[in-house]
C-alpha cells in the first residue's frame, strides 16, 4: 500500500505543482491588470499631457519670438520716423504745397534757391496758416514776374511780403541774374 500511496502521491504533486503555477501565473496576471496596467495609462496620459505641453511651450515661444522682432521692428520704425519728422515739415500739406511751388518755378523758368516753413514766435503757425520762405533766381525779369503771377494765384496763398530784388551783372558774361526773395503766409488746410 505504502507503494500504491507513493505512486499516487508523485502524480498528486506534479499536479500540486502544476496547480502552483497556475495559481501563481493567475496571481500575475490580475496583479499586472489591476496594479501595473493602471499605472502604465496613468504613465501614457501623462506622457501625453507633456507632449501637449511641450507643443503649447514651442508655440508660445515661437510667439514670443514673433513679439519680439515685432517689437524690434517698431523700434526701428520708430527711430526713422524720429528721423523723418525732423528732417519734414511738421504739416503733412506744408511738402505738397513746397511741391507745388517748386513746378511753378520750373514753368516759369525760375531756379528756386531756398524754400521753407519757419516756425517762429510771432509769425509760426496760426491756426492753419503758416509762414513760408522763398527765394530764387532768374536771368529774366519777365520770368520774375511770371513767378510773382503765378504764386498770387496760388489760392492757398493768403498773403505775400517782403518782397526783395535784386540783380547781379557778371562781369566776363554780361549776364544779368536776378535774386528774389519772398516772405508770404499760406493756408495748409484751404481746399486745393
Amino acid at each position: 500500500m505504502k507503494e500504491l500511496n507513493l505512486k499516487l502521491t508523485r502524480p498528486m504533486i506534479k499536479i500540486k505543482v502544476l496547480l502552483m503555477v497556475v495559481l501563481y501565473a493567475i496571481i500575475i496576471l490580475a496583479f499586472f491588470w489591476y496594479v501595473i496596467k493602471p499605472d502604465i495609462q496613468r504613465l501614457n496620459s501623462l506622457n501625453d499631457e507633456i507632449w501637449k505641453q511641450e507643443e503649447r511651450l514651442n508655440l508660445l515661444l515661437t510667439a514670443q519670438q514673433k513679439i519680439n522682432s515685432i517689437q524690434n521692428d517698431i523700434s526701428s520704425f520708430n527711430e526713422r520716423i524720429a528721423q523723418l519728422s525732423y528732417i519734414l515739415p511738421s504739416q503733412s500739406d506744408e511738402f505738397l504745397y513746397g511741391e507745388e511751388i517748386l513746378i511753378i518755378g520750373k514753368k516759369d523758368n525760375v531756379k528756386i534757391t531756398q524754400l521753407n516753413f519757419p516756425k517762429t514766435a510771432q509769425t509760426g503757425t496760426q491756426g492753419n496758416n503758416v509762414t513760408f520762405n522763398v527765394s530764387f533766381e532768374s536771368p529774366k525779369l519777365n520770368n520774375v514776374k511770371l513767378f510773382l503771377d503765378s504764386l498770387k494765384s496760388f489760392p492757398q496763398i493768403t498773403e505775400l511780403d517782403n518782397l526783395n530784388i535784386s540783380y547781379t551783372k557778371d562781369t566776363k558774361t554780361g549776364e544779368t541774374k536776378y535774386l528774389v526773395s519772398i516772405k508770404g503766409i499760406i493756408n495748409l488746410y484751404q481746399g486745393k
